[in-house]
């Protein structure tokens, strides 16, 4: 029993031990954490310190260094109370004088820049079509237009002439018809013909009556239509004359804004330049005339008219070059009408008998 006993309170003893290692671990686990902590918070107070150490260097090197600055300032301020006390009240009066034409050169730079915007603003406004634009256009559209018309009417002229040769051919036809009839009754002896045939004499004289009417219509038509082009294309002409003149002062007027624009952005450098480096001195009045002058003529300046001055000048010189003195056809138009009346009215066997 004994030896039983024993046994059992060894192996107590030893679970105690285990028990007791175990917690002498966790407290030397957490010994260990505490001291960590203390390290740091050791380290981290040494760091302040050293801190505070240079900063309060810092701070009293800084005092130091502004005491310096007033006993200087001190000095100066006794020297000029001694040496300059009457330039003093003039100095201040010029650099309130020099405050007031900074705010000026201010307010003008102001306006210098929203002029330039809106003259900026117009001359992109130049893109846009206007009136001019759309007058070219129907001009060149209207030339077109008549010069299809006379192609037409030359197309018209040539069929006619053919028309006219095949009249002239029954003409032909007829006079011999007539020559044929009039011989065979002179050698009857002067005796009366068949009453068919004196009837077919009288239809063939009708008949050129007629054929000589419808010529002389013809004729008259062909000529008022020619007189009507002829004044519609003078008309479009001086139409053409008229917006090449509008254009080119709108062109030259475009260049004259376009010259102001850019000596107006040559004087906001020219007052940019001279705000950064302005002297004292009183010529600055002088600078603030010139501002003032400069703004005036700017603001004065008339508004521009927007236009396509590119494309305008481009149609319209196409307009022009595209404008012969003639209207293509004309001539062998009059010529084809004056050769027709030639070859109907001059050959004696189309005379009446």
């Amino acid at each position: 029993m004994e030896g039983v006993t024993q046994q059992v309170d060894t192996a107590t003893a030893v679970k105690k031990l285990k028990d007791q290692n175990e917690y002498l671990k966790k407290e030397l686990s957490d010994m260990k954490s505490r001291l960590h902590k203390a390290a740091l918070i050791i380290k981290d107070s040494e760091r302040k310190l050293i801190n505070a150490d240079v900063k309060d260097s810092q701070y009293n090197s800084i005092i130091t260094h502004i005491n310096n600055l007033k006993k200087t300032a001190f000095i100066l301020k006794t020297e000029i109370a001694a040496n300059y006390s009457e330039d003093i009240p003039k100095l201040e009066n010029e650099v309130k004088f020099l405050k007031n034409q900074l705010k000026i050169i201010d307010n003008e730079m102001e306006t210098l820049q929203e002029v330039k915007k809106k003259q900026e603003a117009r001359l992109v406004e130049l893109a846009i079509p206007n009136e001019l634009t759309v007058q070219a256009k129907s001009v060149r559209e209207e030339i077109k237009t008549t010069r299809t018309e006379y192609r037409d009417f030359r197309a018209k002229a040539i069929e006619d002439q053919h028309k006219w040769k095949e009249l002239h051919e029954q003409w032909v036809n007829l006079d011999g018809k007539i020559k044929e009839f009039e011989s065979s009754k002179n050698n009857k002896d002067g005796k009366p013909k068949e009453t068919a045939e004196e009837n077919a004499m009288k239809e063939l004289n009708k008949k050129q009556k007629i054929f000589n009417k419808a010529i002389a219509q013809d004729e008259i038509k062909t000529k008022r239509i020619i007189i009507d082009q002829e004044v519609k294309l003078q008309r479009l002409k001086e139409e053409d004359e008229v917006l090449k003149r509008k254009l080119n002062e709108k062109e030259q007027e475009v260049q004259l804004k376009i010259i102001k624009i850019k000596e107006l952005k040559n004087v906001l450098r020219q007052v940019q330049s001279n705000k950064k480096g302005i002297a004292i001195n009183n010529g600055e009045s002088d600078t603030n005339t010139f501002l003032t002058s400069v703004v005036q003529e700017i603001q004065a300046m008339p508004a521009l008219t927007p236009h396509p001055i590119s494309s305008s000048t481009a149609e319209l010189s196409s307009i022009i070059k595209s404008i012969s003195p003639e209207p293509e056809g004309i001539d062998e138009i009059k010529e084809l009408s004056k050769t027709t009346k030639e070859n109907i009215y001059s050959k004696p066997y189309l005379k009446f008998r």
